[in-house]
Formats: structure tokens, C-alpha cells, sequence
């Protein structure tokens, strides 16, 4: 039967509980789908995405020890679903922005332009030139005197 583990059915939502929502199977059997099976997204509570009622495909995980079935809705629901629904959303976003630039009267901007020579930019050329020559400066070496080596302990003499 399709009952059996990895099976997908339709169920009916007959009860809701904070930990998951019951369902009943087109056989009779009612099987508890736990609150982290009822979507990919994070469930606050189980009201929200489901009422008692509803008609919701599931798909049979197994039996628990004590035999009763589990069942997963997120499981059913294939990734590809969830991003056809992310680029629905992006693209009602894109129409909407569209809609917005044809009432969005067309405001022409001036630039003003700037001026070519600026005192800002005259002091940044001097500041540049003493650095250069700061730099220069110091990288000529001067020589250092060598000042033959001591020894840090005297010899030993022979005895």
C-alpha cells in the first residue's frame, strides 16, 4: 500500500497540536506530521501554515517504535518549488519597480563641474614634492664605521 515507507498520498488535516498537525489517510490511519516536517522554513507555529481541514500531500516516513506513522509535508515539496516561488517573488519586484519609473517624473542633473586647479590640489603637490625629497634623503646611505669586534669574555690562558 502506499502507506508503506517513502510513500506519497493525500490526507486530510483532522487535528493541530503545538508539537505537529494529525492527519487521516485516504485508509483510515492517522499519522502525525511533527512540527519540523511542515516546511523549509522556520515554523513558529503549526496554525500558521495549516488548518484543521485542509487537504495536504504528504509523504510516509515510517512507523515509530510504537507503530504510529510518520509523516513530512517539507518532504514533498521539492527544492525546485521553493525557488519557483523565490523568482516569482523577484520577478513581481522587478514589474513593480518598472510600474514606479514610468510614474517617476524624469528629473535631468546637472554636474556641476569641477574646477580643474584647486588649492586643495596645489597643497597636495607641494605635500608630495617634500615628501619625495624626504624619502630620497633618507635612503641615501651614509657609511658606518666598522669597530673591530670585542670579545665579550677574555681568553683563557694556558696554564
Amino acid at each position: 500500500m502506499s502507506e508503506e515507507s517513502g510513500g506519497v498520498v493525500q490526507g486530510k488535516v483532522v487535528r493541530i497540536r503545538n508539537y505537529g498537525a494529525f492527519v487521516e489517510l485516504p485508509s483510515g490511519e492517522v499519522g502525525l506530521v511533527h512540527i519540523s516536517e511542515i516546511s523549509n522554513e522556520f515554523v513558529r507555529a503549526v496554525a500558521d501554515h495549516l488548518s484543521e481541514g485542509d487537504t495536504v500531500t504528504v509523504k510516509v516516513l515510517g512507523r515509530n517504535e510504537e507503530g504510529k506513522l510518520n509523516l513530512s509535508i517539507k518532504q514533498v515539496m521539492p527544492q525546485e518549488v521553493a525557488s519557483l516561488r523565490y523568482e516569482q517573488e523577484i520577478a513581481q519586484v522587478q514589474r513593480d519597480l518598472s510600474e514606479r519609473e514610468k510614474h517617476t517624473p524624469q528629473i535631468e542633473l546637472n554636474q556641476v563641474e569641477e574646477p580643474t586647479e584647486s588649492p586643495f590640489m596645489e597643497w597636495m603637490e607641494q605635500a608630495q614634492k617634500v615628501l619625495g625629497h624626504v624619502e630620497r634623503k633618507r635612503m641615501k646611505h651614509k657609511p658606518v664605521e666598522q669597530r673591530p669586534r670585542q670579545r665579550r669574555f677574555p681568553r683563557r690562558r694556558p696554564r
